[in-house]
């Protein structure tokens, strides 16, 4: 695929002229860029079957040396965000940002191409427990870049619709577990391009074998929980509810 533009630069109408990618036609998926934090990353992105944009490949924002200023000019934020520079060891944090990274096993390419993890309240750039309670619905920020978000969580959430598009569900209130037999469009080589990145929680785990994103939704009665997307090689979850939200799992963004 042809390097097209930014991340932050990609439109609706750019998005919309796209082929449905399937998984094979690779010629379906565009490449771009994000220099946020003085690093060029250069991201897969394709039209899924929902019909939304969405990054394939897991976000690989931070820095092993420094921390990284998010601005309103390249990213989902509403001030300057301060990203932590990346850990690999230390106490988790329900509240605190972290960034965590590298993560063992990632080659960059491929099926394992982990990208770095994040709590919930970096993922979100910034929500708390306190700004972004039980109950308070989605996190209206997060460290994608301008113009892209976080997807929604929910039985009737972002993650859940593509699952069941992906599937070609016509329910317009899909069940959010996809069970055992709606786990191929998830894996690297279905059209979602699943990363098995694993989760930390002030260790490493599962690296190879499961695949953790973050929503942007909080859980509805549990001040500590959030929604997520899990996946495995023979199982697929897209709504994930009771996660705390100090581990540390991965980022897909979709545009806007």
């Amino acid at each position: 695929p042809a390097v097209v533009a930014t991340m932050q630069g990609f439109t609706p109408a750019q998005c919309n002229a796209l082929a449905t990618f399937t998984g094979t036609n690779d010629a379906a998926i565009v490449e771009l860029t994000d220099s946020r934090g003085g690093t060029t990353r250069t991201y897969q992105v394709a039209k899924l079957a929902d019909g939304k944009c969405w990054m394939l490949n897991n976000l690989k924002l931070g820095s092993t040396t420094g921390t990284t200023t998010l601005t309103p000019a390249d990213s989902n934020v509403a001030a300057s965000f301060t990203l932590p520079q990346l850990i690999t060891t230390g106490t988790s944090s329900y509240d605190a940002p972290q960034a965590i990274g590298p993560v063992p096993g990632d080659t960059g390419t491929g099926a394992t191409n982990y990208g770095y993890l994040y709590n919930w309240p970096a993922a979100t750039a910034g929500a708390s427990r306190t700004s972004n309670p039980a109950g308070s619905g989605d996190a209206q920020y997060s460290i994608c870049p301008a113009n892209w978000r976080l997807p929604s969580g929910g039985d009737t959430g972002e993650f859940a619709m593509l699952n069941a598009k992906m599937n070609n569900a016509t329910a317009t209130t899909p069940s959010a577990s996809g069970g055992t037999g709606y786990y191929q469009n998830w894996q690297a080589t279905g059209p979602f391009k699943g990363a098995f990145s694993g989760w930390r929680s002030g260790s490493f785990n599962a690296q190879g074998s499961y695949g953790h994103l973050w929503s942007r939704s909080a859980h509805a009665s549990a001040a500590g929980y959030a929604h997520s997307a899990y996946f495995g090689s023979s199982y697929v979850n897209p709504d994930y509810s009771s996660n705390d939200r100090y581990y540390g799992f991965g980022v897909r963004c979709l545009l806007n």
